[in-house]
């Protein structure tokens, strides 16, 4: 699975209520696009993991890391 098809499968994730596996899916679709070069949706994966986290009451220092 490519990293935009992980994208979409963490955003399902979240819409239906499963946290950890939209966490586990944007970490996994972060460090692909790392892996090729795509820093820019690296960067929005992160963002929407810090998000997710965030909002579902996690520590701030987990989803600031």
């Amino acid at each position: 699975m490519g990293p935009e098809d992980l994208e979409r499968l963490a955003t399902a994730a979240y819409l239906v209520g499963r946290d950890a596996d939209s966490e586990e899916v944007w970490t996994r679709a972060h460090h692909e696009w790392l892996q090729l070069g795509g820093a820019e949706r690296a960067v929005r994966c992160a963002f929407w993991l810090a998000l997710g986290l965030l909002s579902r009451g996690d520590s701030p220092a987990l989803a600031a890391g």
